[in-house]
């Protein structure tokens, strides 16, 4: 199995969106001062929609964009996020993108059932409408791209090695690319390991999906008094109230240096032009 990457760029700088981050209890994650802005990195314990929350809400606080990408030796999937959650690009087989969703996500067996279902419907790659509506995203993201490598590699879908530093760097984002080939080659590793993401215990995760289950049906399908669908629903923000404190405390109650360190990845680099 190939290990999973997650990358963040944003225009902001590390300072700055250090702050930010620590002072909304965003994170862990580890910040590389890049001559475009920061790129931030995560452990590869962290799960996809854990990161894209939180690329998400530094974006809304600090009202600017990024650019996130997940992948692995094969495959990719790329979000040209303007302060939002998008529907990502992704590069390889339909079956390898299923795996890297899969994995980055750490789907149990409902997630990985829905994977083998439904992914299969989603892919919308080969048409050009789709193309186009992604290169302008991109473009959006990243207004010093070159339209044509990127156009060129969203063409390219079924080819995932090596994408993610060819993507930025077609988006006149050398510096980011750099990282990139660096975080492939395990250079960031050592930080990344230390970077533990905040976790309930994973009962109380069961717990919570199969109460979310539940309370579905009793709030849209089952005939109950309109007093327990109100105690279901107090109970339901609790749930995610306490998750929320869980991760409150395991970033904005510790240093910041520990939880948002800044990490020389590209020092003793060769530089790329």
């Amino acid at each position: 199995m190939s290990r999973v990457r997650m990358l963040i760029w944003t225009p902001l700088n590390a300072a700055e969106l250090q702050k930010s981050m620590h002072d909304a209890s965003i994170g862990p994650a580890a910040l590389v001062p890049v001559q475009s802005g920061t790129v931030l990195l995560f452990s590869p314990r962290s799960r996809q929609l854990d990161v894209l929350g939180a690329v998400a809400r530094a974006c809304r606080i600090a009202g600017t964009r990024a650019v996130a990408a997940v992948w692995s030796s094969g495959s990719a999937i790329v979000y040209p996020e303007v302060a939002r959650i998008s529907r990502g690009w992704s590069w390889g087989s339909a079956a390898q993108v299923q795996q890297l969703s899969t994995e980055a996500n750490q789907h149990g067996p409902v997630g990985r059932w829905y994977q083998r279902v439904f992914g299969k419907f989603s892919d919308f790659r080969d048409r050009e409408t789709a193309q186009a509506t992604y290169a302008e995203r991109f473009a959006q993201a990243a207004p010093q791209v070159d339209p044509d490598a990127v156009a060129g590699l969203l063409r390219a879908h079924s080819d995932g090695a090596g994408v993610v530093p060819k993507l930025f760097a077609a988006l006149g984002l050398p510096d980011v690319a750099q990282v990139a080939g660096l975080v492939e080659q395990g250079r960031a590793d050592q930080w990344l390991e230390t970077l533990a993401p905040p976790r309930l215990p994973s009962w109380f995760e069961r717990a919570q999906l199969l109460f979310c289950v539940v309370a579905v049906a009793v709030l849209f399908a089952l005939p109950v008094p309109t007093w327990a669908k109100f105690v279901v629903v107090v109970l339901m923000l609790s749930f995610f109230g306490l998750a929320g404190v869980v991760r409150k405390g395991a970033v904005g109650r510790k240093p910041i240096n520990t939880v948002l360190p800044v990490i020389p990845v590209t020092q003793g680099a060769a530089p790329t032009d």
